[in-house]
């Protein structure tokens, strides 16, 4: 007993002098500031480095942990060992020698140090055999014990050991040296993403020991490995024990539930070869759900002793792919399962490839569960064995990459050997975790060779223990991404940022990558640069572009995908695409538990959501339907129309198509090989419920391109191929045309690029709870067909630039070349510009600023003002207003006294980056005319961070990505006889924990995007309208678009469009004016842009303002410049005219001007831009008529410049303005310019429009409005104004917009809806905005017993007023105070209009937003108006002589 004492204090007292030395060596190490660390390293104690159990699966009671401080050299290559080497740095064992932690942080192309440390044999391993044991090193290691070689390793990634008993002194301190060298696989070995030098999705290189060392005692025979695979079918669990000496061994070994009970026992068994246990009564599968786990128990009997014993656990479960129907679908336990998870690179800002603790590594795998992602893409790198462990235990799929390797020339060979022996050491080291259900061999063809041979190789050695017709434990994808071979189990395909399905008849689909979402947080980027994907600003935008790509996955799913892999589960350096950022302290989505979370958990749940497709158009798969078809490039414009008689087309049977693989060539019963092929066919759509119409998505197979119309309206567009059939949205337009219990058509184009091609449609409800629906297959014999719409012939104008506007004006020089002299200050930023008549001569005045480059440094900032001189000549004045960058001004009247004030956001700096007084809002009071005959202006708001005087507060917009827009608009939208403000752009802010920047201030944050509503109050200030949405919420806030105040029902309250950049990219919203100061939005959906304006205009001449689109779109499946139409078709309801039937060419960094150039009194479009074909072009789009136009000014259809082509200038602002007042719309182009236009590659230039030489009239002003009338409404203090129509000689009565003044009679202060002159009817803007668009007009009017005088004047589509009609009234005299009926109630239920009066007679009178009388009808208690179409309505009641009045949308 005192012996035993004495051997426990000698014990004590030598792991306390031990403990002494390490506590001495830790004193001098310390750990390095990287430039991210995350949480974990600020608690790393260096005396009890990851002091976990390193090898979970295989676990022995006695064991010493050798992680800590150890001593470090620079060594020379292949250099032998010396004891008399110096040690002059300490390093924590096991992080990198690049990583912070290690305390070394030192990078080199070829890595070659030596390690040391000192240790003394615990007493109670005596007389044992020592393994010392390396969980990882990269890349070669060659260790010393005692000055003598204990072994030799290479190899990054698997773990090792050698058997240092030999080594070993007898007693006292054991020294251990390990020489590691890593050139980062410059021979060919395997590096993963490691890189010499880290850019674009490479990261920094890693060296030596990254992973635990330790000691193990073990007996001389003893357990050297094992492996096992679970079969679930014959309850089995095989083993494979692999002892240091096989001679006399036998193997026992238990298999015990949780509970402790044991299960399957084996005795005496042969280690020579396969041992099966069988498990006795009901197998417990691992799963995710339930990942249960078995301990197991492993004895090594030597001559039936024991001689050693491991613990260990398994999982049973089995994973297979298997056909449903003829689609491989991959099961996990009998159970089909859709695998969603993120990619994995394993690295951390602090550690490299080693986690900071075991907590680090938990905590990556929890965060992906509670996402509610079920599985993980381990990517091309290995893990510490506790890391496969938590995922055994918490249940989460993996998918293991093999580290790739390069074949760099002469080393080829030597590559392809070492590669394929890593990956069975590999293979050897983890097979074994029940988590790992699928390894992957190569990725995206990164150093890729046999890949037949080396897919074989991995499978033989992942699944070589089960009979292979009992199934595999492990599913093998020969090569993720790219260069697939048939073999395998998996075909895997990578795309970013939208996923892909591949195809395949026998092996599963999958989207290896796909995502990639950059979303930058402040304070945790980390430095030297950007690799991005996409990028979002917001958590939401995160979020919603997130969950829109799983969308797509889920509609993937009905192709064939069974898994998909987000890139990533955190940021990597300088890829900043994590859901988490590198240093793992920010979940960077909105609700990433809430929203985000639901709709990973519907993707996983796409196999068991009990979806029910039912067909209502089949597809050829089920039934061979006849369409007529046309493959020639002869169709007419609107071949997708219900009037278009088809009859001269051929007939043909579904599907059409040519070169198909062999699994879908069946598919095709009519042959096409053209590269385009238009399609129609009538069907009959039965007695089918609104309810389920919405449910109705097209079912497509399509290569390349497809579009699709129902009932002659725009239904679906997708760009690309699919390789099986997949659902696709129909139009909420298109939906609302189909006709239940009729004859319906759907028209189908195809684009066709090479290679196979395929097109086939389909339509089906997707319904939780099946219906009654019958198909019908029959034929419309005999359609009705009528005349389609013919676009006229264009009237050319002629346009010819001003080479000296300005004649005052000299070249512009200072800074390389110079300008010519006369022309217009030129600017680099792109503002905008604002023509405006500020001081009432009847003449349009020019203002903008901005930077010229053409001068010196010093003076490059200007702020311009030009006169109009005559005879086509300007000068400039002396400006009185400041210089504003990306800048956009606008002229209004903000304070009712006549004259002209200017508002004008933007930055005072124009490389302003954090300092928020550089963001201005400036607004300037016209004073009049000031002692020397100059008008005056006084600056009112002074907005700066600080604040403002007049309530606006600062903003601008985006000083990249289309620059100039049309980001401010006005208009009185609360009709209270002041002109109000909304604006687009960004409200920076500073951080509000007070984070500080890089340069020592606080961190300043440009991720709040605004859409800001400003009332003006009575033009002593604006107050912004925090909750403008429904009275709840504000505005979606954009940027990098535009915005506008315009009537869009017509029914006279000005209503809100709004473009940009916002969640799920671009953004279009319409806000309906509710009338009571709020707003609100109907269902439909619109196709969004950014980096561009829209604008907006009454193209076909109908009374309704249409919305034109320019910029960055989705609308034809991907982001793809743009340039299409929503269609007005009252209501509130658009239809979507694409690019291609209108005309255009998709274009971004654009601000379309609209007018009349020609006279023919339809709209015509100036707009400049990159365009999807021709780069820096400005074009003028003719409007032929039925929303077609023809481009005119173009360069490339002028190439010898005879025509009168525009010069090359775009991403700046275009104006048409009518400058010289000859009736005749002029062109401003002012932007960035192509070299041989400017060599600064800017530009500002003025086209006359000399139309009248081609004997085009010029425009005449519209008539007068007729036949004034007006009422006042005593209980809403508003007085309503009607007027007949005006005539105009060219533009139709329907398309004539007004504008209406109203003042007190005597005063000279006066309210307008446009800026105009009461006396001449001179319009004062070039650019309109809150015009009238009917008759009618009401407003409040602030006194009663007040003579007032108002007017209404009429606008053509030429920007031309016509003279007022004026007209004198007074609300006591004229108007009738009505008492409101009470106890009435008109509402809308299912789409129907009801009424409740109750016990009363009443009187119902039914009007529309036009204010024309519907319906007049007696009611009494309860009943529905019948009817009535969609649209606004406004219903009186009238009972017991008294009157209330109803606003009805329905």
């Amino acid at each position: 007993m005192k012996q035993n004492s004495f051997r426990t204090s000698l014990f004590i007292l030598l792991c306390f002098l031990l403990f002494s030395g390490t506590i001495s060596q830790a004193a001098e190490w310390e750990m390095k500031k990287g430039p991210m660390m995350t949480k974990w390293s600020e608690t790393i104690d260096p005396n009890n480095v990851l002091p976990e159990y390193p090898r979970p699966q295989m676990v022995r009671s006695d064991w010493m942990n050798l992680n800590g401080v150890w001593d470090l050299r620079k060594g020379v290559i292949d250099e032998a060992y010396s004891a008399d080497f110096d040690y002059d740095k300490k390093i924590l064992v096991p992080f990198p020698l690049e990583s912070a932690i290690s305390g070394v942080m030192e990078k080199s192309d070829e890595q070659c140090y030596w390690y040391r440390r000192t240790v003394v044999i615990p007493e109670s391993m005596k007389g044992k055999n020592i393994l010392l044991h390396f969980g990882a090193v990269d890349w070669k290691t060659v260790v010393y014990v005692n000055g003598t070689q204990v072994g030799t390793h290479t190899g990054g990634y698997d773990p090792f050991y050698f058997d240092i008993t030999s080594a070993l002194k007898g007693s006292g301190e054991q020294e251990i040296a390990v020489y590691i060298y890593d050139n980062t696989g410059m021979e060919g070995q395997p590096t993963g993403k490691q890189s010499r030098n880290p850019s674009i999705c490479w990261y920094t290189a890693v060296s030596g020991i990254w992973q635990t060392v330790w000691l193990e005692p073990v007996n001389p025979v003893h357990i050297a490995s094992f492996t096992m695979e679970p079969n679930l079918d014959k309850k089995w669990l095989s083993l494979m024990v692999n002892p240091s000496e096989p001679e006399g061994v036998t193997v026992n070994a238990k298999i015990k539930d949780k509970e402790g009970n044991v299960v399957s026992t084996l005795e005496n068994g042969n280690p020579a070869g396969i041992i099966r246990m069988t498990i006795d009564g009901e197998v417990h599968p691992w799963s995710v759900e339930d990942p249960y786990l078995y301990d197991l128990e492993i004895s090594l009997l030597k001559n039936g002793k024991e001689t050693d014993a491991v613990k260990s656990y398994c999982g049973i479960r089995k994973i297979e792919v298997k056909k449903v129907g003829d689609i491989p679908r991959i099961f996990l336990n009998d159970k089909q399962i859709f695998q969603m998870g993120p990619l994995d690179q394993g690295w951390w800002p602090d550690g490299l490839y080693t986690a900071p603790s075991d907590e680090a590594l938990l905590f990556d795998i929890r965060t992906m569960k509670e996402l509610g992602f079920n599985m993980v893409r381990k990517h091309i790198k290995t893990e510490p064995a506790r890391w496969y462990y938590h995922c055994d235990k918490e249940g989460i799929l993996v998918w293991q990459d093999l580290p790739s390797p390069n074949l760099p020339k002469g080393h080829e060979d030597f590559a392809k050997a070492n590669f394929e022996s890593e990956s069975k050491s590999i293979i050897d080291a983890l097979k074994n975790h029940p988590s790992i259900v699928q390894w992957i061999v190569f990725n995206e063809g990164w150093g890729q060779f046999d890949t037949e041979r080396m897919t074989n190789v991995v499978d033989s050695k992942v699944n070589s223990l089960n009979p292979a017709r009992f199934g595999k434990t492990t599913l093998i994808c020969c090569a993720s991404g790219w260069t697939d071979a048939e073999v395998g189990n998996i075909i895997d395909t990578h795309s970013y940022p939208d996923p892909s399905c591949p195809s395949n008849a026998n092996r599963a689909a999958v989207c290896g990558e796909y995502g990639g979402i950059t979303l930058k947080v402040p304070g945790h980027i980390w430095p030297g640069g950007d690799f991005q994907y996409t990028t979002v600003e917001t958590g939401r935008d995160f979020t919603a572009f997130f969950n829109g790509l799983c969308d797509k996955i889920k509609d993937f799913y009905y192709q064939g995908l069974n898994a998909a892999v987000y890139t990533q589960i955190s940021d990597v350096e300088i890829e900043k695409n994590g859901i988490l950022t590198y240093d793992r302290r920010v979940l960077k989505p909105y609700s990433p538990y809430g929203e985000l979370k639901a709709k990973i958990e519907e993707c996983v749940n796409m196999p068991q959501n009990k979806v029910i497709i039912k067909p209502i158009l089949s597809t050829a798969k089920d039934h061979k339907y006849t369409w007529r078809y046309n493959t020639t490039t002869d169709v007419p414009r609107r071949w997708f129309a219900k009037e278009f008689d088809d009859r001269a087309w051929a007939k043909g049977v579904a599907a059409f198509g040519a070169g198909l693989p062999e699994h879908s060539a069946d598919l095709v019963s009519t042959e096409w090989k053209t590269s385009q092929i238009y399609m129609r066919r009538w069907f009959y759509l039965g007695d089918i419920t609104p309810e389920m119409i919405d449910k109705l998505r097209f079912v497509l197979f399509h290569d390349d391109d497809i579009e699709i119309y129902i009932n002659g309206v725009w239904a679906a567009t997708r760009t690309g191929c699919v390789f099986n059939y997949v659902p696709k949205d129909i139009s909420e337009e298109a939906k609302n045309a189909l006709k239940p219990n009729s004859w319906n058509l759907i028209a189908v184009g195809g684009k066709q690029g090479g290679g196979q091609q395929i097109m086939d449609v389909g339509i089906s409800a997707f319904v939780t709870e099946d219906f009654e629906y019958t198909e019908n297959y029959d034929e419309l014999e005999n359609p009705e067909y009528s005349d389609i719409p013919t676009p006229g012939i264009v009237i050319t104008p002629r346009f010819e630039k001003i080479l000296q506007p300005v004649p005052a004006e000299p070249a512009q020089s200072g800074n390389g070349n110079e300008t010519a002299v006369g022309e217009f200050y030129h600017t680099s930023d792109r503002s905008n510009v604002a023509w405006g008549d500020f001081d009432n001569d009847g003449k349009l005045e020019l203002v903008y600023s901005g930077n010229n480059d053409h001068l010196s440094s010093s003076k490059q900032g200007a702020a311009l003002l030009y006169k109009y001189a005559g005879n086509d000549e300007f000068e400039r004045k002396d400006s009185p207003f400041d210089i504003c960058y990306y800048a956009c001004p606008v002229w209004f009247d903000y304070n009712n006294d006549g004259l002209l004030d200017l508002f004008v956001p933007g930055l005072k700096n124009k490389d302003y980056e954090n300092d928020l007084n550089d963001v201005a809002a400036f607004l300037y009071e016209n004073k009049g005319k000031g002692s020397d005959g100059n008008y005056v202006f006084e600056e009112v708001n002074v907005a700066d961070k600080s604040g403002n005087r007049m309530g606006i507060y600062p903003i601008y917009n985006d000083t990249d990505g289309g620059r100039s827009r049309q980001w401010v608009s006005v208009g009185d939208y609360d009709k209270d006889g002041y002109l109000d403000i909304v604006v687009t752009g960004r409200d920076d802010y500073e951080d509000a924990d007070g984070m500080l920047a890089e340069d020592g201030n606080v961190l300043v944050h440009h991720d709040r995007r605004a859409v800001y509503l400003y009332k003006n109050d009575k033009g002593k200030r604006f107050i912004r309208q925090e909750t403008p949405l429904n009275g709840t919420d504000p505005f979606l806030g954009l940027a990098r678009g535009s915005v506008y105040f315009a009537d869009m029902d017509n029914d006279g309250w000005l209503d809100i469009v709004s473009s940009g950049y916002g969640p799920n990219e671009g953004n279009l919203h319409v806000y309906w004016n509710n009338g009571d100061g709020t707003f609100s939005e109907t269902g439909q959906h619109f196709y969004g842009s950014y980096d561009s304006s829209c604008a907006l205009g009454d193209l076909n001449a109908d009374g309704y303002m249409d919305i034109v689109v320019t910029g960055y779109s989705r609308n034809k499946g991907g982001n793809a410049k743009s340039f299409f139409v929503y269609k007005n078709c009252g209501n509130r309801s658009f239809e979507m005219l694409n690019d291609a039937f209108c005309g255009f060419e998709g274009v971004d960094g654009a601000t379309p001007s609209l007018g009349d150039v020609n006279h023919d009194g339809l709209p015509d479009i100036l707009v400049g831009g990159h365009g999807a074909e021709h780069e820096i072009t400005t074009w003028l789009y003719l409007n032929k008529g039925d929303f077609y136009f023809e481009s005119y000014g173009a360069y490339y259809d002028d190439p010898f410049g005879k025509l009168g082509s525009f010069d090359r200038i775009s991403h700046g602002n275009n104006h048409l303005v009518d400058y010289d007042n000859d009736g005749y719309l002029d062109a401003w182009n002012m932007g960035w310019a192509q070299t041989s236009v400017c060599s600064k590659s800017c530009a500002a230039q003025l086209w006359k429009n000399n139309s009248g030489s081609k004997d085009i009239d010029s425009n005449a002003a519209p008539s007068a409005p007729k036949n004034l009338r007006y009422s006042y409404d005593k209980n809403t203090r508003m007085v309503t104004f009607t007027w007949d129509a005006a005539t105009d000689d060219v533009t139709p009565a329907s398309a004539l917009q007004y504008n209406l003044y109203l003042r007190k009679a005597g005063s000279s202060e006066y309210f307008m809806t446009v800026p105009a002159d009461p006396a001449t009817g001179f319009i004062k803007v070039a650019e309109i905005s809150g015009q009238i668009m009917t008759t009618s007009y009401s407003m409040y009017v602030p006194d009663e017993n007040v003579d007032y005088e108002w007017g209404v004047q009429a606008i053509d589509n030429g920007k031309r007023g016509g003279k007022f009609a004026k007209a004198d009234f007074n609300p006591t005299t004229t108007g009738l105070k009505k008492k409101e009926v009470s106890d009435v109630n008109v509402y809308v239920s299912d789409g129907k209009v009801c009424y409740n009066v109750g016990e009363k007679n009443a009187i119902l009178k039914v009007t529309d937003a036009a204010a024309s009388l519907i319906s007049v009808v007696s009611v009494r208690g309860k009943g529905v108006l019948e009817n009535l179409n969609k649209g606004i309505y406004f219903i009186s009641v009238i009972a017991d002589k008294a009157i209330k009045v109803f606003k009805i949308i329905l």
